[in-house]
């Protein structure tokens, strides 16, 4: 068969309980059928079977609130994933990924788990977002930037019981329109991956440009209430005049001080011990922040390396995973050491080549246990990175204004070595006053000059970032334009399969037998049937389950539809729902899943199989019954 991604299969669902296993059934590829009396636990397995995929339950049964934890090994694009899910009440549980078949999972030692939280943090993702990676499917935001999560995915991709028939999502208390209709969006293969990171990118650009307009706009105002209209390059210029200025008193200061008489060499003592314990701070704290400096080029340096050798193995496996996906085993003719013609049979899951066994299933996992290693890493790395960035930034504006005092305190203790301290007399203090008060101004003009050096970093960033938003901005609305285009594609081919389904019903409603126009609105939570929305309750309970099923085929026609081809089905017969028109919706299931030559599977619960089907491979697990209920406790 085809594999199109994503695509989910569940391959063994198990139920623990002290120890031993309250259910256990393996599962196949096509229609899965689970089979019993009213109220004896079908709904109950449905409902811990989407729950160990990641979905929420409003409601817990007291059944299985007596048992500990899920189990399944599901194929996720054809590589075996095993998720172990502990059952409580409480919400947002965790869940703990194995990244291999569950054979193997149960031999491996706990610390070959990995455990994820269910909403993500900035140091760990979550598991919808382990598994969305391992689908290929999109980070998509939702309602107030809440990630879609393989809750939301499943309430497209299960139908079950409680839920009124009007709805095609499964209810949930608090429910917008938006997210309905982003997730319609993304399971319709109608967003664009691309528009998605671009809209990402520009939300992100836009908040740092919208910081930056605030930090300049508090910096103008505070210079316009201070009247200070300078430019960095004037600035510039008073500071080289003021030194000037400075190296002139500091002339006469000496001339003056060299045609005095002697004074008492405590007071010259006191003002030299002064000046060397100012230019020891000054020259420290250069020193200090110099070498600050220089650790911090050296780590970013060291760390833009190893960010982009973590995004060239990211690239590298990405790369693997598509090769393999087109060309398979590669096959040998030669020998590459002797060339030597290489016998062309071999056993079957072995090595073409050095016939060694082959557990490609394994190194897939291995394969997404990496990948989800490394975006770990990178995600930490340029959280550090940025980081650093802006402590570099702070710096190198420090230190000019470090490196100048520095040099007033050292050339102003060496004129004062130079020269004979004299008494300080009247002309002394005040060349001294002059001198202290034009160090004052100096300090000041680098002080405003790093605030000007700011404003033209921000300044430039912003035009940086105007030239980045405009590029995507031009992007954004090519890719919508393609992804209307998408949407009336997906729309059509939903609508067809829904129609064509819908004719296959027995005479019961007259508008299904002459369909022609099936509208869907996800985000009304409705689907209209030639502009009708309202039937009987059974011919509602026919027309969901049927869109559903709709929704699949048009995934499994359609390989840019991200509907994971999997689907449950909860309540064949609900809405009195008679015996025949039962029948006649369980073979329509069946005869479309035989005729898909695409991996797919459909999971449904009856509680009147159609004798056809009871007999056929397609039923899972015991037949339930009030005496032999679907969990063993």
């Amino acid at each position: 068969m085809t594999l199109h991604k994503p695509t989910i299969a569940v391959r063994r669902f198990a139920v623990s309980r002290r120890g031993r296993l309250a259910f256990d059934a393996e599962f196949h590829n096509g229609v899965n059928i689970l089979r019993g009396e009213n109220s004896s636990g079908k709904s109950t397995i449905m409902e811990l079977l989407a729950y160990g995929l990641g979905s929420e339950l409003r409601y817990w049964k007291k059944e299985a609130l007596l048992c500990d934890y899920t189990i399944l090994e599901a194929l996720v694009n054809g590589t075996p994933v095993t998720l172990r899910r502990a059952i409580s009440d409480s919400k947002l549980n965790p869940l703990d990924i194995y990244w291999g078949s569950l054979e193997e999972a149960q031999g491996a030692p706990q610390a070959a788990w990995e455990h994820y939280p269910y909403r993500g943090t900035e140091q760990r993702i979550s598991f919808s977002q382990a598994l969305f990676r391992a689908m290929t499917m999109p980070q998509v935001h939702g309602e107030r930037g809440a990630n879609i999560t393989m809750h939301q995915i499943l309430r497209l991709a299960y139908a079950d019981q409680v839920t009124p028939a009007a709805q095609i999502f499964r209810f949930e208390q608090f429910d917008n329109a938006l997210t309905r209709e982003t997730i319609g969006d993304l399971l319709c293969g109608i967003y664009d991956d691309r528009l998605y990171l671009v809209r990402l990118e520009l939300d992100r650009l836009e908040r740092e440009h919208g910081q930056l307009t605030a930090q300049l706009s508090s910096i103008y105002n505070i210079l316009g209430r201070a009247e200070q209209t300078a430019t960095a390059e004037f600035l510039g210029q008073e500071i080289i005049a003021r030194q000037a200025e400075r190296k002139d008193l500091l002339s006469k200061l000496e001339s003056v001080r060299a045609n005095k008489a002697s004074p008492s060499a405590g007071s010259g003592s006191r003002e030299d011990t002064k000046l060397r314990l100012e230019l020891r701070d000054a020259r420290t704290a250069y020193q200090v922040a110099a070498e600050a400096r220089d650790r911090l080029q050296t780590e970013l340096e060291d760390s833009r390396s190893f960010i982009n050798a973590i995004l060239a193995r990211l690239s590298a496996v990405d790369e693997s995973i598509k090769v393999q996906d087109w060309l398979g085993a590669m096959m040998f003719r030669f020998c590459p050491a002797c060339f030597n013609p290489l016998a062309t049979h071999s056993e079957p899951g072995s090595c073409p080549l050095c016939k060694s066994a082959l557990d490609s299933p394994r190194d897939n996992s291995a394969v997404l246990r990496m990948r989800n290693e490394l975006d770990l890493q990178l995600r930490e790395s340029q959280g550090l990175q940025q980081q650093r960035s802006t402590e570099f930034a702070k710096l190198e504006r420090d230190l000019p204004a470090l490196k100048d005092r520095v040099d007033r305190t050292s050339s102003h203790l060496q004129s004062m070595l130079r020269a004979p301290v004299s008494q300080v007399d009247q002309e002394v203090e005040d060349l001294s006053r002059r001198l202290g008060s034009l160090d004052a101004q100096i300090e000041s003009l680098y002080e405003r000059q790093k605030l000007f050096s700011l404003i033209k970093e921000l300044s430039d960033k912003k035009a940086q970032l105007n030239s980045e938003m405009s590029k995507l901005r031009e992007e954004a609305e090519t890719r919508r334009s393609m992804q209307e285009r998408r949407r009336q594609e997906a729309y059509l081919a939903i609508s067809e399969c829904t129609s064509t389904l819908l004719r296959r019903d027995l005479d019961r409603q007259p508008d299904f037998r002459t369909a022609n126009n099936v509208t869907i609105d996800f985000a009304a939570n409705q689907v209209a049937v030639d502009g009708e929305t309202q039937f009987s309750a059974s011919s509602m309970v026919f027309l969901n389950k049927v869109f559903h099923l709709a929704l699949l085929w048009a995934a499994t026609r359609h390989a840019f539809f991200r509907f994971p081809r999997f689907l449950m089905l909860d309540g064949i017969e609900d809405g009195g729902m008679e015996r025949d028109r039962s029948h006649n919706l369980q073979r329509i299931i069946s005869d479309l899943s035989a005729n898909i030559e695409v991996d797919h599977q459909i999971i449904f619960a009856t509680a009147e199989i159609d004798p056809d089907l009871e007999k056929s491979s397609l039923v899972i697990a015991h037949h339930f019954t009030h005496e032999q209920r679907s969990l063993t406790l």
